[in-house]
C-alpha cells in the first residue's frame, strides 16, 4: 500500500481516509502468505510489523514497538490493531524493559494474552570510540514527500548562512542547483559510510522515526528530532526524547 502524506492532514489523515485500503492490504498479505506456506514447510513466522503475516498453525511472532496509537480517537483505532495483535503467538518489542525508546507506544491500551518479550534496540550501528568532529550539523533526510523535500530545502538554506561545516545526506538534487564549499551533500550512503558521517558529526538532524531513534541511542549521539507533521507516532517520540 503506497502512502503519501497530505500537506493538510498528514499521516493520520492519510490513515483515516485509506483505512479500508489499509485493512485490505493486511488481508492480501495474509492470503499471499498462505499460498507461500502451501508450497513450503515453514515452522516459524517472524513478521516485521506486518499484521497480516501470521498463520494459525505455525508459531507466529510480531516484531513491533507500537502496540497503541497516540492520536485523537486512538481508542477507536486501537481496537482493530488489538484484534490483529491477538492473532500472533508472541510479540517482540525492540526496546528495553524500561521502554526507554518507545515509551507508552509499546504498552497495549487493552490487556492481551499474547506473551511480550523485549529484545533490545535493533540497529545496524555500534558504539565506537569518539572520533574527531568534522561537521557541526548533519541532516539525514528521509521519509515521504512532500515533507522530505521541504526539510532539505529549509536546512540547506540555513546551513548556507552558517560559518561552519555541515552535511546533508539524501539531498543529491540540490547539489546540482547550488554549491557551497562548507556543505557536503550525499545522495545515498551505505551503512558503513553513513556511520562514519554520524561519528564525525556533533549533531544529527533527522525525523523522529523509531529506527532512527534506535540508531541514535546505540550511538549515544546528540540529535535534533523533527517529527513529520501530523504523524502522531513521531510527534510522541520526539517529545519523549
Amino acid at each position: 500500500l503506497k502512502m503519501r502524506y497530505s500537506n493538510y492532514f498528514g499521516a493520520l489523515g492519510g490513515v483515516i481516509f485509506r483505512l479500508r485500503h489499509f485493512l485490505r492490504s493486511i488481508q492480501k498479505d495474509h492470503q499471499a502468505l498462505q499460498k507461500i506456506i502451501s508450497t513450503n514447510g515453514f515452522d516459524l513466522i517472524i513478521s516485521d510489523n506486518r499484521y497480516g503475516i501470521y498463520n494459525e498453525g505455525i508459531h507466529s511472532i510480531l516484531i513491533s514497538h507500537q502496540l497503541r496509537i497516540d492520536a485523537p480517537f486512538s481508542g477507536f483505532l486501537d481496537l482493530p490493531m488489538q484484534n490483529f495483535i491477538e492473532k500472533f503467538d508472541e510479540i517482540w518489542i525492540p526496546d528495553t524493559e524500561e521502554r526507554i525508546g518507545s515509551g507508552l507506544l509499546s504498552k497495549p491500551r487493552f490487556s492481551t494474552n499474547v506473551p511480550i518479550k523485549f529484545i533490545g534496540f535493533l540497529s545496524r550501528f555500534s558504539l565506537k570510540e569518539k572520533s574527531q568532529k568534522e561537521y557541526r550539523f548533519t541532516l539525514i533526510a528521509s521519509g515521504l514527500e512532500p515533507f522530505r523535500t521541504q526539510l532539505i530545502d529549509y536546512f540547506y538554506d540555513n546551513f548556507a548562512l552558517l560559518n561552519t561545516k555541515s552535511c546533508i545526506v539524501g539531498g543529491g538534487r540540490i547539489a546540482k542547483e547550488k554549491n557551497f564549499k562548507h556543505i557536503d551533500i550525499f545522495e545515498m550512503l551505505d551503512s558503513a559510510a553513513l556511520e562514519q558521517v554520524i561519528d564525525r558529526s556533533e549533531y544529527i538532524i533527522c525525523r523522529a522515526g523509531y529506527s532512527s531513534i534506535m540508531d541514535l541511542l546505540i550511538k549515544q549521539q546528540q540529535a535534533v528530532l523533527i517529527p513529520t507533521p501530523h504523524q502522531p507516532e513521531q510527534e510522541y517520540l520526539a517529545k519523549l526524547h
